[in-house]
This record gives C-alpha cells, sequence and structure tokens, in this order.
C-alpha cells in the first residue's frame, strides 16, 4: 500500500480575513419598506471594511488569538489561588505539564507549531497550579529549559521571542532545519501540515524521548485534504506505528472539535483526530500516575475519558 499522496492540483483555496459589519435585520426591513421594496429584497447589507489575505491572513488571526490566550495565563500569575478549569488548553498545557514531571529533568521541549511559544506561559501557569496546593507533582525547571519551535511565520516566531525574554528559544522554519536535540515533543496537529507520509512523520517522533500528540490518522491510507489555503495529512495508522520505536497510547478523542463547520475534511474515510501519548510502557504508566494525585486533574482526566489505550487497537 502507498503512504504518499500527492499535493499538487489540490485546490486549497486562499486564506482571507475579513473585517465587516451586517445590518440589523430589523433596520433593513424598515428601509426596504420606507423605499417601497418587497420583503423579500430587504437583505441585509454586508459591508466590507478591510480585508487581509494569505499568510497575513493567517498570521493576523494566530496573533490575536493566541496574545489573548497569553493575557489570560498573566491574569492567572498575577492572582491568587485558581481551579483547573480557570487554565485554557489543559488538552495541551496540562498533559504535557505532567510528562515533563515524569521524565529527565532538563529535557529540552520541541513544539511543532509554536505560533507565540505560548506554551511557556501555560506550563508557569500549571506549574503555579501545582506548587498552589503543595503538590509532589511538579517540574520546577521549566525556566532553565531550553524551548524549540517549528514555525514558518518569521513574524510569529519575532513575537514569541519578544514576549519570553530571558527563555532559550530557538526556533526552525521547518522541521528539517532542527539540529538540537530534544526530549520532549508536543504536536498540536502542524504534523499533518509538515509531513506528507507515515514513514517521515515516525521518524520525526522517534527523535523525542516522549511526545503528547494531536494528530490524524487514517484506517486505510495516507492522503490529502485542503484546510485554511493548504493541503494536509491524515497518516496511515499501521505505517505510522510500524515506524516507531515506543508504544503510542490513544489517550483521547476521535473528532476534532476546531474543523470546518460545512465540509467533511475525512472525506467519509474511517479516520481519528485525537491526542496521543509517545513513550516507553514506564513513561506512560508514570505520566498516567501523576495525573491521579491531584482531586481536580483526576477529575478532568475522568471527564475527558483520557487513558491509555494502544493505538492499534484503534480500529478495531
Amino acid at each position: 500500500m502507498s503512504d504518499v499522496k500527492e499535493r499538487r492540483n489540490m485546490n486549497t483555496g486562499t486564506i482571507l480575513l475579513d473585517l465587516y459589519s451586517i445590518e440589523d435585520q430589523g433596520e433593513a426591513v424598515e428601509q426596504a419598506s420606507r423605499l417601497s421594496l418587497t420583503p423579500r429584497t430587504a437583505v441585509p447589507e454586508k459591508v466590507l471594511f478591510r480585508r487581509i489575505e494569505g499568510r497575513d491572513a493567517y498570521d493576523t488571526w494566530i496573533l490575536q488569538e493566541f496574545f489573548k490566550e497569553i493575557l489570560i495565563y498573566k491574569r492567572l500569575l498575577s492572582g491568587g489561588r485558581f481551579p483547573l478549569s480557570k487554565i485554557p488548553r489543559n488538552e495541551k498545557n496540562l498533559l504535557v505539564y505532567l510528562l515533563l514531571a515524569v521524565t529527565s529533568p532538563g529535557a529540552a521541549i520541541l513544539e511543532l507549531g509554536s505560533s507565540l511559544n505560548e506554551l511557556i506561559d501555560g506550563l508557569e501557569v500549571v506549574d503555579r497550579y501545582f506548587v498552589d496546593r503543595e503538590s509532589s507533582v511538579r517540574c520546577p525547571d521549566i525556566p532553565k529549559r531550553r524551548f524549540g519551535g517549528i514555525e514558518i511565520s518569521e513574524f510569529l516566531s519575532f513575537a514569541g521571542r519578544v514576549l519570553h525574554p530571558g527563555y532559550d528559544i530557538r526556533i526552525y522554519p521547518h522541521a528539517g532545519k532542527v539540529d538540537q536535540p530534544y526530549g520532549i515533543l508536543y504536536d498540536r496537529n502542524v504534523s499533518s501540515d509538515a509531513f506528507t507520509t507515515s514513514e517521515e512523520l515516525a521518524a520525526f517522533i522517534r527523535r523525542a524521548d516522549a511526545a503528547i500528540l494531536n494528530i490524524f490518522v487514517s484506517r486505510d491510507e495516507t492522503f490529502q485534504t485542503p484546510r485554511l489555503g493548504r493541503a494536509i495529512t491524515y497518516f496511515h495508522l499501521n505505517s505510522l506505528l510500524d515506524g516507531l520505536d515506543k508504544p503510542l497510547f490513544h489517550l483521547f478523542g476521535r473528532k476534532s472539535p476546531g474543523g470546518p463547520v460545512n465540509f467533511d475534511l475525512s472525506q467519509g474515510r474511517d479516520v481519528v483526530e485525537g491526542f496521543f501519548l509517545y513513550g516507553s510502557e514506564e513513561t506512560a504508566r508514570r505520566w498516567h500516575a501523576a495525573a491521579q494525585v491531584d482531586a481536580e486533574v483526576r477529575a478532568y482526566f475522568q471527564r475527558k475519558n483520557i487513558s491509555l489505550k494502544p493505538a492499534q487497537a484503534l480500529f478495531e
């Protein structure tokens, strides 16, 4: 079975970011009445004020999205004790923090799709959460660790370094440029944009000691589909597993909540869009055990139905 699909000739479209207003429906009907128009023509008018296209549109969207998130982290750090539910994106921040807490101290962290390096702020907040509870689960050396990121946007890379003075941050424009070892890998589905075959992705994951991965996998084949002006990849699961040297565990999730509302990315195929842990059996066991120490974290795992399920059983 071939594990390569061509990107060319795929109509991926263009990214647009529009700032516009829509006239109130009631006002549109009233105006139509004054002009003696039929109700059918009384459609609210869309007034376009500004349009940003392409890479600039994506950068602008990501900047506002994650800068607002960083401000939430800063507010939490400047206040008193807070519940776990106040921390944004615990499927990222909490799960990665727990992995750091049970693996080698000082291990470098690499994020595939680092944007503004907001992972740093998220880890700082999770650390504060555990400090406030005098927990035995700790990763106190976050400021001393090296943070790597793979980010195609020079604008976002620069912004991320500006927002995190004092941190050792190294940004690479693509995966092939990474020239430093890393212990922990986090992928928030940027792998589908960065790689075209399961073999490529597996080789990249193998360079880490352990990883939290949000990846799209397919039962039957590797294939590509358009998303946000680019072609993304669903990876053939068995080919991916064949290329790994440590177990892959499915943690939770089968369908991404952030996909397009009017287009099925999987095009009807049997796929899983979920979160996974890559690492040794011992690392996985210690990671899950660390999540049981704190009552709120334990409840979060139960609510999300997070458990260590062998990935090879996903499509059985």
